[in-house]
């Protein structure tokens, strides 16, 4: 059933390829896989270096009625002695029981050349036996280790004293000024002609004209309650339709989830007028992007840290949302997130 060809393939990583090849050689894939059934083993383990001979196995043991085997390979490493680890070469290999003193000895005389990570059969140990990661534990791993350092250092800047020196020794405008939020008052709301769960409402932001705001507030807040209410108007995302109608800017809302979600508009400071503008503490200066890129989704980043405090007041990274008349706050939705 095994064609020359297909005998060749499966030995080209173990049987020495030349061009007048003995039969033998052209033999041993074939007898290495009927030994899966006439040892009655449920797998076979091998290195890399196997992979064309199980795979001859899969497809041929089927085809003469025996069960198809399971199939577990490691990587090739090499040797101690900076050559192929061969089980014929003691000083190559670590034995499972090799006892404490011979493993220091084999270690000792280990290949280990400076800048030479081909052939350094230590390093593929701690590759491969000591730290055998994939790239995700690793983040984790240092994630872990880094916090750990990081977690005395942050508790010592809550102080709120700290947290303003280091707001002040190192300003971040380019992230907390790329964001436009202005008080705005809506002057109408109606339903969206084409989706009942939408608004459709006319913001007044300090501009020549009012703008056109979509939101999906419906399930949440009556009209009566949003007509002529004070918002939080997010001003220079890009302009989306939505159901066919523009959407000039978003009303920032805090929100918890659950069963049922609960969402409330954001109130500014009392007092305020439509266009003031919102800063974060510490952060008064600076002038916001006309228009954010939505590929480097600086919004999404962004959002990410603001929340609602423990007393309702609006917040990124733990500083206030601010208006020149005091902190942006909400009703009820205690530690919610902003949206």
């Amino acid at each position: 059933m095994v064609t020359e060809h297909d005998a060749k393939k499966a030995g080209a990583e173990v049987v020495k390829q030349v061009d007048h090849p003995l039969l033998s050689g052209l033999l041993y894939p074939g007898l290495q896989a009927l030994d899966e059934e006439y040892l009655k083993v449920d797998a076979q383990f091998g290195g890399v270096d196997q992979r064309k001979i199980f795979t001859l196995a899969e497809k041929y043991l089927p085809s003469l009625g025996y069960a198809k085997r399971s199939h577990l390979m490691n990587p090739m490493v090499p040797g101690l002695t900076g050559t192929k680890m061969s089980s014929s070469e003691e000083d190559s290999k670590i034995d499972l029981l090799d006892r404490k003193e011979e493993v220091k000895k084999k270690l000792k005389k280990a290949f280990c050349e400076p800048g030479n990570i081909e052939n350094n059969g230590l390093l593929s140990f701690v590759k491969h036996v000591l730290f055998p990661l994939h790239t995700g534990d690793l983040k984790a791993s240092v994630e872990t280790a880094l916090n750990k350092l990081l977690d005395p250092i942050r508790k010592k800047f809550e102080s709120p004293v700290l947290r303003k020196l280091a707001n002040a020794a190192y300003p971040d405008p380019s992230k907390t000024r790329q964001l436009d939020i202005r008080v705005g008052k809506v002057i109408s709301v109606e339903k969206h002609p084409d989706a009942d769960s939408l608004y459709l409402e006319k913001v007044d932001v300090g501009e020549a004209e009012p703008r056109t705001v979509v939101s999906g507030l419906v399930a949440f807040v009556s009209q009566e309650e949003l007509q002529d209410r004070m918002v939080l108007l997010l001003c220079n995302l890009k302009p989306q339709k939505m159901r066919g109608i523009e959407s000039q800017a978003m009303v920032l809302c805090a929100a918890i989830e659950g069963e049922p979600r609960r969402v409330e508009p954001l109130d500014p400071p009392e007092g305020s007028s439509p266009g003031d503008r919102v800063f974060v503490e510490g952060h008064e200066t600076g002038k916001p992007d006309d228009k954010l890129n939505p590929k480097k989704k600086v919004w999404e980043k962004l959002q990410v840290d603001l929340k609602v405090s423990g007393e309702c007041v609006a917040q990124w990274k733990d500083q206030h949302l601010m208006t020149k008349l005091g902190p942006v706050t909400c009703k009820t939705l205690k530690g919610g997130h902003i949206c």
